[in-house]
């Protein structure tokens, strides 16, 4: 089986066997360099079934069902947000409105092995935006809160302010302290970094108080793993939730011939 999550910058795959996943890639994409992205990506051909999760917007989508095609897959589903799945109950009144890679990864770290007994679960999804969102014990979304992401946190601030000079993609410079800043560079870094940091250390410690018991808090997303790590919370970094939860949600959704997609 093959998933594909695409996201607003990323293409990212993992194709499973026996429930395992044993080979994944990620590549960057612009709206621009769709196309080419997706041939760097070396998407396993002849997979089947194949399982999309999207957010990128209904462009993109039909484009993205036309290369496929064009690759020689045949059926694919795209992965759908509903009011109740795998064992979580939407809180959006209307469910669409909930993104479906949030949906996804709320889905998988509810049944995740690494959930005990008795704990509710907090994603955060470290991406272009950074999402938060919390299932209590019986499976209820209780709903989410979106931030921007740490390199759009930079762009912005480097867009909306002439003086500021740097490079808009050395984001990957995670200096993950909090000391004060001599330089323009090093303070917007640290300051764009605490500022995510203590924004999600302060939501899940409220949420905790909130839920009166155990909670387990799963983080995903590119940013994910350094953000994993300065969390001042105990977490554990999965950087495949969205694949896990479309491999679950797999069994429950229809597969379309391509062509049909693009109608």
């Amino acid at each position: 089986m093959l998933t594909i999550d695409i996201g607003n910058s990323r293409i990212k795959w993992a194709r499973f066997q026996g429930g395992e996943i044993v080979s994944h890639r990620v590549q960057e994409y612009s709206a621009d360099s769709f196309e080419a992205a997706l041939n760097n990506a070396e998407l396993p051909s002849g997979e089947s079934p194949l399982m999309i999760s999207h957010v990128a917007g209904e462009r993109l989508r039909k484009r993205l069902v036309r290369a496929l095609e064009g690759k020689g897959f045949e059926n694919a589903s795209f992965a759908q947000t509903r009011v109740q799945q795998g064992g979580v109950s939407n809180a959006y009144a209307i469910p669409d409105n909930l993104g479906v890679d949030r949906w996804l990864a709320m889905i998988a770290a509810f049944q995740s092995p690494l959930k005990k007994q008795g704990e509710a679960v907090c994603v955060i999804d470290c991406g272009t935006a950074t999402t938060l969102d919390v299932v209590d014990v019986q499976g209820k979304h209780l709903g989410g809160m979106i931030m921007p992401g740490l390199q759009t946190m930079y762009t912005s601030l480097i867009s909306s302010a002439s003086r500021i000079q740097m490079d808009k993609n050395s984001g990957s410079d995670l200096l993950l302290n909090s000391n004060l800043a001599s330089s323009t560079e090093r303070a917007v870094k640290q300051g764009c970094q605490q500022m995510m940091l203590e924004g999600l250390s302060g939501i899940v410690a409220e949420q905790k108080q909130g839920i009166k018991g155990a909670m387990r808090c799963l983080v995903t997303g590119g940013d994910g793993r350094w953000v994993s790590r300065a969390l001042k919370h105990q977490n554990t970094y999965e950087p495949f939730l969205v694949h896990y939860g479309l491999h679950l949600v797999a069994s429950e959704t229809r597969s379309m011939p391509l062509r049909g997609l693009t109608e």
